[in-house]
This record gives C-alpha cells, sequence and structure tokens, in this order.
C-alpha cells in the first residue's frame, strides 16, 4: 500500500472516531439533561378519613408525595396548599373542611396560584389496611387526568411505595383519538350542555372515547338528557323536545255537566294535560242552557269555574184580585140567597144615630101610655 493510500485511511478512522465522540458526548448531556416540564402543579394537604389515623399524616403524605413527583421532574411544583385555604375557596364540599378537592375548587386554585394542575388525595383505613388514594386535576377544566391508589398495612410500608404512586399519577396518558360530537335538535337554538366534563359545548367539540351526558333545554319545551357514547367514529345525535304541558280544570254547576273539547280530538277530563294554546269547549246538562266557552291556557295550570243558566227560568206569578162577594154569588144556589140579600142589607145600613133615636122615642111613648092608662 502507498504512503498516499495510508494517509487516506488514517483521514476516514478519524473522521469516523470524532462521529462517534460526538455522538457519545452529545447522548451524556442528554441524559443528564432533565425531562421537559409540563406545566406547574402543586399537591394539596391530603384529606384523612377515620378517627385513628393521626391528623397530621395527610400534610406529611403530601410532603413525601411532593419530594417524590419532584425527583421526577415531569412538573414543576409549588408549596404544599393546606386543606384550611381549600376551606376558603370551595362553595360546596359534602365532606367538610377536610374533604378532597371538587373540579370547581380546582379551577379556582390554577387561577389564584398560577396552576396547571394540582394533585389532592385521601388516606383511609379499612380494616387492617391503609389506603391513599391520589389524582391530578387539570385546572383548566376541572377534568381528572390521572389517578392513583397503594394499600399497605401501616404508613412506614405506604411511604416506601409513594415513589410507585407519584409515577401512576404524573406519567403521561397515552395518545388518545379525539372524534367531533355534533348535536342538532328540533326546535332549532336549544341549549346544549355537556354535564359530566367542563367543557362548554359547540357544534364538532371534538373529544376522546368515552360516555358524555347532554343536556338540551329551550323554552316552552320539556327539558331532556341523553348520553353521547364515542368510540371509533363521529357522533352525530338528532334530539326532539316535546312541548310543555300544563292541566286544566274546569268545574261547571251542575257537577255532571257534560264538557266537550270542541277544537282537539281528545276527550276531556280533569286535570287533561294540554300545550299552551286557544281551546273551545261546550258544557251541557238536561234543562240547562248549553254554553260554550274560550279558554286560553299559557305557561300555568288553570281552574275554569262556570255556572249554567237554566233553560225556562220560572217567573213570578202576579197575585190575582179576590172575588167580590156578588160576583161570587151569581152562582151560589138559592138557598144562599137570603145570606146575600142579608150581606147586602149589611153593606148598606141605616145610620145608627138615627135608629136609636127612634128606639128612645118608642119607649118614652110607651111609658106614657101606661102612665095616662094603667
Amino acid at each position: 500500500m502507498s504512503n498516499r493510500n495510508r494517509l487516506k485511511v488514517f483521514r476516514a478512522i478519524g473522521l469516523v472516531g470524532s462521529l462517534l465522540l460526538a455522538a457519545g458526548l452529545t447522548g451524556l448531556i442528554a441524559a443528564a439533561e432533565p425531562p421537559k416540564s409540563k406545566g406547574t402543579i402543586a399537591v394539596v394537604e391530603f384529606a384523612i378519613r377515620g378517627s385513628d389515623l393521626d391528623p397530621q399524616t395527610g400534610a406529611i403524605i403530601a410532603d413525601s408525595l411532593t419530594s417524590a413527583i419532584a425527583n421526577i421532574g415531569y412538573f414543576a411544583l409549588k408549596d404544599r396548599i393546606s386543606l384550611s385555604a381549600i376551606a376558603k375557596l370551595a362553595r360546596k364540599n359534602p365532606l367538610g373542611s377536610i374533604g378532597p378537592v371538587d373540579a370547581e375548587t380546582a379551577i379556582q386554585l390554577g387561577t389564584l396560584y398560577g396552576l396547571q394542575g394540582v394533585i389532592t388525595g385521601t388516606i383511609s383505613r379499612l380494616g387492617d389496611r391503609v389506603i391513599v388514594t391520589a389524582r391530578l386535576i387539570d385546572t383548566r377544566t376541572g377534568a381528572i387526568l390521572r389517578s392513583g391508589e397503594i394499600q399497605e398495612k401501616n404508613l412506614d410500608a405506604v411511604q416506601v411505595k409513594l415513589d410507585q404512586l407519584a409515577l401512576s399519577i404524573t406519567t403521561a396518558p397515552p395518545t388518545q383519538n379525539l372524534r367531533a360530537l355534533t348535536v342538532r335538535t328540533e326546535p332549532d337554538g336549544a341549549a346544549i350542555k355537556l354535564l359530566n366534563i367542563q367543557q362548554a359545548y359547540q357544534p364538532g367539540i371534538r373529544l376522546p372515547s368515552g360516555v358524555y351526558e347532554i343536556e338540551v333545554s329551550h323554552s316552552g319545551y320539556v327539558p331532556q338528557k341523553v348520553n353521547a357514547k364515542i368510540m371509533q367514529n363521529d357522533v352525530n345525535l338528532l334530539v326532539h323536545l316535546e312541548k310543555m304541558r300544563y292541566a286544566l280544570t274546569i268545574d261547571v254547576d251542575p257537577p255532571q255537566s257534560n264538557i266537550r273539547l270542541l277544537n282537539l280530538q281528545q276527550p276531556y277530563r280533569p286535570g287533561i294535560k294540554l300545550e299552551a294554546g286557544v281551546y273551545q269547549f261546550e258544557m251541557s246538562y238536561p234543562g240547562y242552557q248549553t254554553t260554550r266557552k274560550t279558554i286560553t291556557l299559557a305557561d300555568a295550570d288553570l281552574n275554569v269555574v262556570l255556572k249554567l243558566e237554566p233553560q225556562n227560568p220560572i217567573s213570578a206569578v202576579p197575585a190575582q184580585p179576590a172575588p167580590t162577594r156578588q160576583s161570587s154569588t151569581r152562582n151560589r144556589p138559592h138557598r144562599q140567597g137570603r145570606v146575600v140579600e142579608r150581606d147586602a142589607t149589611q153593606r148598606n145600613p141605616p145610620d145608627q144615630e138615627e135608629r136609636r133615636s127612634l128606639r128612645q122615642e118608642f119607649r118614652n111613648f110607651r111609658h106614657e101610655l101606661k102612665r095616662v092608662f094603667w
């Protein structure tokens, strides 16, 4: 081999060695660098369930978990948040001041402390086992991103496995395929709300696989809840709302009156459920005038009271004048004629004073006769 060829070989070997050395140094530098941070989080003091555990256990476990997550280097961490601070933010907390953080409180914590996530959990005892549960909550949406649990016989054994718990709640979940969800309604313009996630609905919203509870509402219509199951394909839903119905009762006097609904092919019954609108009714009863009534049903139950009028109302009979004795005696038997004449005499009697005067003169005349002749 000539000197010239040997020189070319040495140059090639040097170039390869340089490339290998550079690659090794690059790998060492990359290995020494921590993984890139995915955001800033904080661990909330764990809630204690049960009276047989030390009240400080929640704070101790939260501090130990904070150290374990810091060693992973996946998140930037802030100081532990106490339960007393959580109690001031929580609007409703079914477990009192020691309850876990709900979605609404997590969102408030993200705004207040500048966090992208919070880790909350509980410590409880079940029989002879100590159970520690933890979950990572997204402070932008309130959704639970990851969760984990460990069970051991005592707290010392639990602390040994906190590194495992830290990995389970901070490791990035596998990438999920998102599918589009579109909800159409009849009538148009109904309000659509996703109930089991904090994300607002918009047509064509892209969501991971799962079951989503949807509430559809519109003024004047009955609200409806439906479930949308997203798997491998996009989902399109059509939700038909029914109009609101209201109870209508008509009280008629007489009570047994017949009531007919004229402009709807539906028999009337007390408390009938009808949509808002205008309805024509006919009420009838033997011996009473048939009545028609227009009733408007708006946005509430309605009770109507009606009274039917009699067909032939009884009119007042004028009093007849008493027949005169003269007219009433024309057809009487002759036996009663003397009575009639006596009555006629009584109707025109002589002057009483004159009669008394005549009687007195007659008595005086008799008295003078007796005195003269006897």
